[in-house]
């Protein structure tokens, strides 16, 4: 896989979320289920006054790849990317660049949020304490999908299986 396959692994992550946005801060006081309440409520609100959102995040997908690629290409070091785009309250600042030029409402960023790229791994996490999700990047171009982690070996041997037609139910992508 090269530096682009990665970069359109994360970008696209992003963009897939932004249409099914969640509100979950894993706060389960009161004070935690009133922010809860009105943090849905802006997203539904942003939802419905949106207007063509796939088009906009057609731009902000665009404008992600442009501006990390334009950071990789400062890079010399000819190491894999390692790259985090996340979200506490509020998406981080290449998040908000992206999202800004294509109109997008910050409010439709899934909170507690993380997509990254580390040790040619692409992992993804969208809400407090969600499931993990492993992209492992195949021979042949396609990505395992799985919460699975395990050793190198494990996953070696998962790879091996679907590339040989025995997919044991595992999403690839």
């Amino acid at each position: 896989m090269t530096n682009q396959d990665y970069v359109k692994k994360i970008v696209d992550l992003w963009g897939d979320a932004l249409l099914t946005p969640k509100f979950d801060n894993g706060d389960t006081s009161l004070l935690g289920g009133l922010v809860a309440v009105n943090g849905l409520s802006d997203i539904k609100n942003a939802l419905e006054n949106e207007g063509d959102l796939k088009s906009k995040i057609e731009i902000f997908k665009c404008t992600l790849t442009k501006i990390i690629n334009e950071r990789l290409a400062r890079d010399l070091s000819g190491l894999p990317p390692n790259i985090k785009l996340s979200t506490d309250y509020e998406p981080c600042y290449l998040l908000k660049i992206a999202a800004n030029k294509a109109g997008i409402n910050h409010s439709l960023f899934s909170i507690k949020s993380s997509v990254s790229i580390r040790n040619g791994l692409v992992t993804s996490s969208f809400g407090y304490d969600s499931t993990v999700n492993h992209y492992y990047p195949m021979p042949d171009g396609r990505w395992l999908a799985t919460s699975l982690n395990g050793s190198d070996e494990d996953i070696l041997n998962l790879i091996y299986h679907a590339m040989n037609g025995n997919e044991m139910n595992l999403l690839i992508e």
